[in-house]
């Protein structure tokens, strides 16, 4: 799962990093079955979190942020706020 973020690099477009995910999609809940399997839930947990981050992660190294600062700054403070809790 680790090894999604490199394959889904921002080099490409995002329509076809969501259509590379989407054929990658089975493999959490079967990594995270895995680790429930063998007694490790957190790792199960830790498992589904990678790959659902990948988008997300990238989207808040973008410059989406930036822009978000300037048109609305309330709202990238919330943005900001939220993507630490989930860190």
């Amino acid at each position: 799962m680790g090894l999604l973020g490199a394959l889904v690099t921002r080099a490409i477009a995002r329509p076809s990093r969501e259509i590379l995910l989407s054929r990658f999609a089975p493999l959490a809940p079967e990594a995270a079955a895995c680790a429930v399997g063998a007694v490790r839930a957190e790792s199960a947990v830790e498992l589904l979190e990678q790959s659902r981050a990948v988008l997300w992660s990238q989207a808040l190294d973008t410059g989406a942020v930036r822009a978000l600062r300037t048109a609305d700054a309330p709202w990238a403070r919330r943005l900001a706020e939220v993507a630490a809790q989930l860190e």
